[in-house]
């Protein structure tokens, strides 16, 4: 049974800000790290099985389990149980000792909540609880709720997004939303995500973007920032 209460353990013009490709989680969370900022709401963009995940769990981890100065995160696992998304931070810890990852990550001021169907509302009380948090992170954006009489999927990204730049602001902390992007995306030849897939909301909400692409041939991660 999936635990309901918190765990321990575009309108304005795009600048290019990285490029690289082979989007090795390592990498690509350095580079992701360098750029975060308190207040920032950034998006996490790919089709399924790509690597938003991942990327979201070394980010994680280098700021809470891997520096002598951690920060606290705060994690909604709203598809995966806390025991998967924790497994994740501990691989990223992972150095070749176990027992050493495993304590480390113990003592790692990481909450992860892995509410089913969590609404924008309750998540943002619970950030609210949890404070000072020097990180956000929800996995994904599509299962969250906004409270409210449903619509459209559209119409419910459009309802949540507002709240969660709020939230950032208020935290003065980085929020990272994960986003799943639409099929149409994999009939492209090299299947890379453009900015102009994302919900335009979400979009022009964002403060930075990453786009993972997949395959042997064309995988990269792009990191897009407003300027």
């Amino acid at each position: 049974m999936r635990r309901k209460a918190p765990t321990h353990i575009n309108s304005t013009v795009p600048g290019l800000v990285n490029e690289f490709p082979n989007h090795e989680p390592e990498t690509a969370a350095a580079c992701v790290i360098g750029n975060l900022h308190g207040g920032q709401l950034i998006t996490v963009t790919s089709r399924p099985s790509v690597g938003k995940t991942n990327l979201a769990a070394h980010v994680v981890a280098r700021v809470s389990a891997l520096t002598p100065t951690p920060v606290s995160s705060a994690v909604f696992s709203l598809e995966e149980a806390t025991d998967m998304f924790a497994m994740r931070i501990l691989s990223a810890v992972f150095c070749g000792n176990l027992h050493q990852a495993a304590t480390l990550l113990s003592q790692a001021p990481i909450v992860i909540d892995d509410t089913p169907g969590i609404s924008e509302l309750k998540l943002t009380d619970r950030c609210r609880d949890l404070a000072p948090l020097g990180l956000v992170v929800i996995d994904y954006l599509q299962l969250l709720q906004s409270g409210l009489e449903h619509g459209s999927p559209e119409d419910e990204i459009n309802r949540v997004v507002p709240g969660l730049k709020k939230l950032a602001e208020d935290l003065d902390a980085p929020v990272i939303i994960l986003f799943q992007l639409p099929r149409h995306v994999d009939e492209r030849p090299d299947r890379r995500p453009e900015l102009s897939d994302l919900n335009q909301a979400l979009a022009d909400a964002s403060d930075m973007v990453i786009l993972l692409t997949p395959g042997h041939d064309h995988h990269s991660t792009r990191i897009i920032a407003k300027s």
